[in-house]
Formats: structure tokens, sequence, C-alpha cells
């Protein structure tokens, strides 16, 4: 969908794109995180991390400089296109938080990393 959307130039500067299931496969080499790297690096585009699930600090409960965080369970990560046609690109997410990356740990059966989630 997102190849669709950058080939057929319906994305623009501005433009939000959210996942729902970020944290729930590898990261960074499966699913939502690496669509949204591989969509980056072709297109050369610059994302910026906006809400959600952007950095531990982001995890913090309180004010935001875009929203309020209130649950984890609502931080899915929503990233503004920058820039697109950049000879480089950025994927918006230089580091997963630790919750996401305990998140994915979940989903892949490690058991230590399930136990370790807040409830």
């Amino acid at each position: 969908a997102l190849d669709f959307m950058f080939s057929n130039c319906l994305v623009a500067v501005g433009t939000l794109i959210g996942y729902d299931d970020w944290c729930l496969t590898e990261l960074g080499t499966a699913g939502e995180s690496k669509a949204h790297a591989d969509i980056a690096q072709k297109y050369g585009v610059w994302f910026e991390c906006v809400a959600g699930m952007c950095s531990n600090e982001s995890m913090q409960k309180g004010e935001k400089p875009y929203y309020e965080l209130m649950n984890a369970k609502l931080a899915k990560p929503v990233f503004m296109v920058k820039a697109i046609g950049q000879a480089t690109h950025r994927t918006g997410m230089d580091v997963f938080p630790d919750v996401c990356v305990g998140i994915s740990k979940k989903w892949q059966g490690d058991a230590e990393a399930r136990d370790a989630l807040p409830k």
C-alpha cells in the first residue's frame, strides 16, 4: 500500500502515516518497520515520528509537543513526511523504544521479555 501511494504521488510533505502493528515483528527487518524503512530509502523520504511510540522519552506519561500519551496501548507510531525525493533518507526512528523492543520480543516468543512487560 505504501509503495502504491508513493509511486502514484498520493503522498505529499505533511502527510501523516500511522502504523498499528509496528512492534509485532522483528524491528527493522520485518513487518511494518521494515516496509517503512524500505519506502524511505526507495523514495528518498525524510520522516519525523510525531506521535506514539517514537522514543523512550515519548513513552513517559505527560504532555508532549503534539499529543498527550495516556496509555501505552494507544502508542502506535505516527510519522509525518518532511521531504520526498532526497538523495538520502530518514526513517524518523533512530532507536526503537524499550517498550517496543519488549513487545517485539514477546511476539517472537521470548517468554522472559513477555514477563517483563508492564501489565
